[in-house]
């Protein structure tokens, strides 16, 4: 079945499909997370124990839900830097909003 674009699914059917991709996101991954990054925000939609959000925010308690500030963290505490030299960049806002 060949799928719409967007702006011809109704508000349902955009809800619906939404729905489907966080319910597969969440069987696969043990964190996902809503980011919006015009306002610096992430937001835990599904976080399983065996995830690391529980150590970021007992970490940064004032500052859990800043994006930019998550983000370091995380490379700074679980990333090996040599593994991933590229890890801040690709997950910078300009970066992400450029691609």
């Amino acid at each position: 079945m060949k799928e719409r674009p967007d702006n011809q699914l109704s508000p349902q059917e955009l809800l619906e499909r939404d729905q489907k991709l966080l319910e597969a996101l969440c069987i696969d991954y043990t964190a996902v997370y809503y980011c919006n990054l015009a306002k610096n925000t992430m937001e835990p939609i599904k976080r399983s124990a065996l995830s690391n959000g529980s150590v970021i925010d007992a970490a940064i308690p004032e500052r859990r839900y800043e994006y930019t500030c998550r983000i370091q963290y995380f490379y700074d505490n679980f990333v090996v830097k040599e593994s991933a030299p590229d890890f801040l960049e690709k997950l910078s806002i300009p970066f992400l909003w450029a691609h």
